[in-house]
């Protein structure tokens, strides 16, 4: 190409010629005898060193926002500050890109707020120090840094999604059907909330926070995380992934289902129902393997415990079936307030009681042990497997001792059928 190119200014004559001067200088550079060879040769050598300045990337830019500076070195989409608020239109990052607040400041952004990876905001600040308020999409790159506060604010989207391995200190809130994404390996301290968008933690992350939808918003928690703090939804289901560990309780006080997956671990209680109340119809799946240190309530929902999995207080529902697998270690009671089945797996092992109310059938596998009493109150069959053993009634209810948080129970005249005769 350059020799043709050459070639073709060759042709220029170098007097007389009305072309541009840019024209005549190629030419001349191109077969100038004053160089001693072809010039060429020396574009030849230029080239790979330019397309090497073409494709650097950019120098990343530190931006600061200080309130009592108003000429602070700020993205051009950016303007004030008034009364400690900057606004864009939108707020692009690029890699690498920096932002450092000296000050409280609160940012809000008209449209989306983007950045590519590795940017840093507020990276050395107090989170408490900066808000930024969004109306359309958050997206923040891979290996962000942010300290600070997000929420996003639009009836339709406000959707937040924080790449993979970034490490965020402040809340990430959606105020009406924005989703909150977290990236896998990525560390969360703060809280996440929606109001019916879900929440969902990618796979080996660490929340230390409070996890929940005011509606009806799925939450969803990746394999092999962490979260310190409860999870909590109205009316969507709740996910742990397998060898997860939330330290904590979950509740999902409305149909949601709540899915607790394979070695996972629970220190809290798991409850589709409120604290006294009569409604929840989630069911609950406690997968094999796993452990919850406190209750499983429900009020309508199925309750199955897998094979080897561990639930050291009660298992209770009102009107839901109740499955305790083979190998399974309940460490109190298994009640049904009304008329749920009861079923206790070969060689399971039940620390308490094992009672229905009305009508619920109880059948006990073989080689099952159950330290308390087995009992069908009114109708429904009583079946006890070859070899199993069944002691005296243990105290005087089901009733689940409180822990230090708030604890789903039920209160209702069931329960007293079954406490009082």
């Amino acid at each position: 190409m350059i020799m043709l190119l050459c070639t073709v200014l060759s042709t220029v004559r170098r007097s007389n010629n009305r072309g541009p001067w840019s024209r005549q200088y190629l030419a001349l550079f191109c077969y100038s005898p004053s160089f001693g060879f072809d010039a060429r040769q020396w574009i030849l050598r230029l080239v790979p060193l330019l397309l090497l300045l073409v494709w650097l990337p950019a120098q990343a830019e530190d931006y600061t926002f200080t309130n009592s500076i108003p000429t602070d070195n700020i993205p051009a989409a950016c303007a004030g500050p008034v009364s400690d608020v900057y606004t864009c239109t939108p707020l692009t990052l690029a890699a690498g890109d920096t932002i450092t607040i000296t000050e409280p400041t609160a940012i809000n952004v008209s449209g989306d707020f983007t950045t590519d990876s590795s940017t840093q905001i507020n990276a050395a600040g107090n989170p408490s120090d900066l808000t930024i308020t969004v109306t359309g999409i958050t997206d923040l790159g891979a290996n962000t840094i942010l300290k600070g506060n997000i929420i996003g604010n639009n009836t339709t989207t406000g959707t937040i999604t924080i790449g993979a391995n970034s490490q965020v200190e402040g809340d990430l809130t959606t105020t009406t059907a924005g989703v909150i994404n977290i990236g896998s390996d990525s560390t969360i301290v703060g809280k996440l909330t929606t109001k019916s968008g879900a929440i969902n933690v990618g796979d080996r992350s660490t929340v230390t926070g409070s996890i929940s939808s005011s509606l009806a918003g799925v939450i969803t928690i990746g394999d092999d995380s962490s979260i310190v703090g409860n999870l909590n939804t109205l009316a969507g289901a709740i996910n742990v992934g397998d060898r997860s560990t939330i330290t904590g309780s979950i509740l999902s006080s409305g149909a949601g289902a709540i899915t607790i997956g394979a070695d996972a671990k629970v220190t809290g209680d798991v409850a589709t129902t409120y604290l006294g109340s009569e409604i929840g119809a989630g069911a609950i799946t406690i997968k094999s393997g796993s452990e919850v240190n406190g209750s499983v309530t429900t009020n309508a929902g199925a309750i199955t415990v897998e094979e080897d999995a561990k639930v050291d207080g009660n298992v209770s529902t009102n009107d839901g079936a109740i499955t305790v697998g083979t190998n399974a270690n309940i460490g109190s009671s298994v009640c049904s307030g009304n008329s749920g089945a009861i079923t206790i797996g070969a060689s399971a092992n039940v620390g308490g009681n094992v009672e229905t109310a009305t009508a619920g059938a109880i059948t006990v596998g073989t080689l099952a042990n159950v330290t308390g009493r087995v009992k069908v109150h009114n109708a429904g069959a009583l079946t006890i497997g070859a070899g199993a053993t069944v002691g005296d009634r243990i105290g005087t209810s089901c009733k689940v001792v409180a822990p230090p948080i708030s604890l789903p129970r039920i209160i209702s005249r069931q329960w007293r059928q079954i406490f009082m005769r």
